[in-house]
């Protein structure tokens, strides 16, 4: 899969320029459902055409300042999997009368932030031949495995299935799984998930309609080669780690 690998026997730490270091409560925790992530999470990128010796400035932003990038739900793979996140919302009980709270329209709420929350995914695996052909370029492109310990509660494994029972996205866990939930045509990809949730307060910065780019308490532990990249880059990666 690879003629080139690099491990980094002294993981880089990375310390942010703007103070955009994240700790565990900014994000959506996956503590009850994530009782085994796995140490070390992988993540594809596709080496693009700009920039110095054919980086994407995103990339130079990963390796150098520890920065990921979290898109907005229309860049996910699986165009259907969002809608879990209205069915979810849809099965809270409808408003009682009699009083002057219901949830409903809280749920509601909820789920509307949840549609707006940002997204970075990961993989189990590094060596995953779709993973290189529709995220790296085919083999010109970088997998980079980064340590998970300082969020090790944070990740979410999404869940593979091929048909979803009422109960499965019923109320507040619902929600919770149906934001993990593909179908199971994707589990090739053994992805897990660290998801951002909407703060207009703290998505300023570094944020476009597409998505956040955002610097993370995670450390580079390993870098993988496709093996059309050039020695050039593998050169400069070296440099730079």
């Amino acid at each position: 899969m690879s003629d080139y690998y690099l491990r980094v026997d002294k993981p880089k730490v990375f310390e942010s320029k703007r103070n955009l270091s994240l700790n565990k409560q900014v994000f959506l925790l996956g503590t009850e459902r994530n009782l085994s992530t796995p140490p070390i999470l992988y993540k594809y990128f596709e080496l693009g055409n700009d920039g110095e010796n054919g980086f994407t400035n995103r990339i130079l932003d990963t390796i150098t300042e520890g920065a990921l990038w979290f898109s907005t739900k229309r860049y996910l793979n699986d165009p259907c999997e969002m809608s879990y996140v209205n069915v979810a919302a849809n099965s809270f009980p409808p408003p009682d009368p009699r009083v002057s709270f219901s949830i409903e329209p809280l749920s509601k709420k909820v789920a509307e932030n949840f549609n707006k929350c940002r997204i970075s995914c990961f993989s189990e695996y590094w060596n995953i031949g779709p993973m290189w052909a529709n995220y790296s370029g085919g083999q010109n492109g970088i997998c980079i495995g980064f340590e998970t310990k300082n969020l090790i509660d944070c990740f979410f494994p999404v869940i593979y299935k091929s048909k979803v029972n009422k109960e499965f996205l019923s109320g507040e866990q619902g929600l919770l799984n149906a934001f993990s939930l593909k179908d199971e045509s994707w589990s090739y990809e053994a992805e897990w998930r660290l998801i951002y949730p909407w703060n207009p307060l703290r998505i300023k910065e570094n944020s476009n309609n597409d998505g956040l780019l955002q610097s993370l308490n995670l450390s580079i532990k390993e870098i993988v080669f496709g093996n059309q990249v050039n020695s050039d880059i593998k050169n400069l990666i070296e440099l730079v780690i």
